[in-house]
């Protein structure tokens, strides 16, 4: 069994942060239309904003970071991507859908991403996790020409360096790394 041994989280502190959740403020859906990306009403969508929308129905300017669990579309589990502020930390954004595969996940992705830019117009920060469908997604963002991703660093908390690799990769260490920090 891969089971956890023991609670990583304390159910107080769990306890106390869901207490704080709220619904979302927006759900719809990203549309294409005449090649133009779209923001679409649509109650219980795949996509649930914790934003609101400015007068142009775009997203208000700031920092952001996505992270994006990718399936293979068959409609047994989610591909997901969710967004937050990376300065409060705030979620603002989520994408679930379980039949749309990776390559299509990816189309969607990149516009979606580049709807949330900083004051200098540069899209939020895109990561993935690589390996099964990751891969495709990962490649399929890369010939899109989307370069604001995330790309690997060596082990060494001392000298993190940074590797030509991008997407995470969810092997035992990293997981615990990333839940540690989490934590």
């Amino acid at each position: 069994a891969k089971g956890s041994q023991e609670q990583v989280f304390d159910s107080l502190m769990i306890r106390s942060l869901t207490a704080n959740c709220k619904p979302p403020l927006w759900e719809g859906d990203l549309i294409c239309e005449s090649g133009t990306w779209r923001f679409a009403d649509r109650p219980n969508g795949p996509l649930k904003l914790w934003l609101r929308l400015d007068h142009r129905n775009k997203p208000p300017v700031g920092k952001y970071a996505f992270g994006a669990d990718v399936a293979t579309g068959s409609g047994a589990t989610n591909s997901v991507i969710a967004g937050a502020n990376a300065v409060t930390g705030e979620k603002v954004l989520e994408y679930a859908r379980a039949d749309i595969e990776p390559t299509l996940f990816a189309e969607l992705a990149v516009p979606l991403v580049e709807m949330f830019t900083d004051g200098a117009g540069e899209p939020g920060l895109l990561c993935w996790e690589t390996p099964g469908p990751g891969q495709m997604f990962g490649r399929r963002v890369i010939e899109l020409g989307f370069r604001r991703i995330y790309f690997r660093t060596t082990d060494n908390p001392l000298n993190p360096v940074r590797q030509n690799v991008p997407g995470w990769n969810n092997q035992p260490a990293s997981k615990l790394e990333l839940i540690l920090s989490y934590r």
